[in-house]
């Protein structure tokens, strides 16, 4: 009897410091889309990529924590299987994949032990938190940027309606956002639909609630009310009022739903004084560029043109090195044009009172966007031929016949060369 139990303990150490599963093109079916119910974490990797040999231990280490909350981690060599890297469209390592229900998403949760344990356990849960009072709401705004809050007063079974039906394909869909929103409802008669002073008594509604900020509502009368209407708008309104940005969330902000053009105020964060004040500034800039509370998003004269943030200088120093913006040049303002790759920088811009007007003028076309890398020179040639307009096209023309002089002395060159071969034979 000891020697089973001994064999018992020894089987479920083995198995709790299990790997992840090494899949190929042969099991993968069987392993991860044979079972709907299993949620399946699959890293692509290549034997030679650096980013993949530092992961791979973090990913193995995560594998059997992970699988206590519900979740199972395979890696597979992308470069050694042909089929299944294909059929998912693999092209970058690691490309991390999650399956729930059979259907691929990609991972965008952290790629650290930390992060894998809490996708895990957030990913096991209802989608959908379930508060009762302003204290319980005010502790998931705490925690998440954004939350979206679903309340039904007067509904005697509030989870069998159809708009929380609706709410939670919504929330279910966009779970794996978790570090950027959350999803809430309440009963018909939990405190805080009978006590607040902000939310609706006597109809139901579905609201974005960001701490500090002003509530901002759903059209639940809209025509069409579907699992994607709500996604669309809460993709559009995920971003916070005035952002932090960081290297986790800095490429989704910049790559907003809105398209819109992000400023950023870039500080000394240990300045504390003058960080403060600059970012309080902008932060009532960001207030003021979104449109009301109640806008319809189909209206294009309301649509978001810039979000807002703020960037340590300090700490991202090495990123803003391509910006020609040093730590010891702060405090400065740039705007980000990313889904054109460009950006707008003049560095003598004053904080905070300037980034209003250097907003504007951006917006009015009044200040020259610049891109890096090669096409960065073409607009800098570009821009001074235009600044220095009509006398540029003068020393165009010179540059013209200079080019033109250069290519008759090379023909003559050539000609005299051939004449000279000539007369050898």
């Amino acid at each position: 009897m000891r020697l089973l139990y001994s064999l018992f303990l020894v089987f479920t150490a083995a198995a709790a410091a299990a790997p992840a599963i090494e899949l190929n093109d042969a099991n993968f079916e069987d392993h991860v889309l044979k079972k709907k119910s299993e949620m399946w974490l699959v890293m692509f990797y290549a034997p030679w990529c650096g980013h993949c040999k530092h992961l791979k231990p973090i990913f193995d280490e995560a594998a059997p924590k992970a699988r206590s909350y519900g979740m199972r981690m395979g890696r597979m060599d992308a470069t050694a299987n042909a089929i299944i890297p294909k059929e998912y469209d693999v092209k970058g390592y690691p490309t991390l994949l999650y399956y729930r229900m059979n259907k691929p998403q990609k991972y965008a949760a952290g790629r650290d032990l930390e992060g894998f344990i809490e996708f895990a356990k957030i990913m096991k849960k209802n989608p959908i938190i379930q508060v009762k009072n302003q204290h319980s709401l005010d502790a998931v705004t705490k925690k998440r940027p954004v939350v979206y809050f679903l309340g039904q007063p007067g509904e005697k079974d509030p989870q069998s309606t159809s708009v929380y039906k609706t709410f939670y394909k919504a929330a279910f869909k966009l779970q794996d956002q978790f570090v950027s929103m959350s999803f809430a409802s309440a009963g018909d008669e939990d405190q805080i639909l009978t006590q607040s002073k902000i939310f609706p008594k006597d109809k139901t509604f579905l609201v974005r609630v960001e701490m500090g900020e002003e509530p901002r509502y759903f059209d639940l009368d809209a025509p069409e009310l579907t699992a994607e209407t709500m996604i669309d708008w809460m993709e559009y309104e995920r971003h916070r009022i005035f952002t932090e940005l960081t290297k986790h969330n800095f490429y989704k902000t910049s790559h907003s739903k809105q398209n819109a053009r992000l400023v950023v105020a870039i500080v000394d964060a240990g300045n504390t004084g003058e960080a403060d004040t600059i970012k309080t500034a902008t932060h009532v800039l960001a207030r003021a560029a979104r449109p009301p509370p109640d806008f319809l998003y189909d209206d294009e004269s309301t649509e978001v043109q810039f979000l807002y943030g703020w960037l340590d200088g300090v700490e991202y120093k090495d990123f803003l090195e391509q910006y020609d913006i040093a730590p010891s040049s702060l405090p400065q303002v740039i705007v980000f044009d990313a889904p054109s790759e460009k950006y707008f920088h003049e560095s003598d811009v004053k904080l905070p009172s300037g980034i209003k007007s250097f907003v504007n003028d951006v917006a009015a076309g009044k200040i020259y966007s610049k891109r890096q890398g090669f096409w960065g020179y073409i607009d800098l040639v570009l821009r001074l031929f235009h600044e220095f307009y009509p006398a540029s096209i003068g020393v165009v023309v010179l540059l013209v016949a200079i080019l033109l002089f250069f290519c008759v002395q090379c023909k003559r060159c050539l000609c005299d060369w051939e004449d000279e071969d000539d007369h050898y034979d």
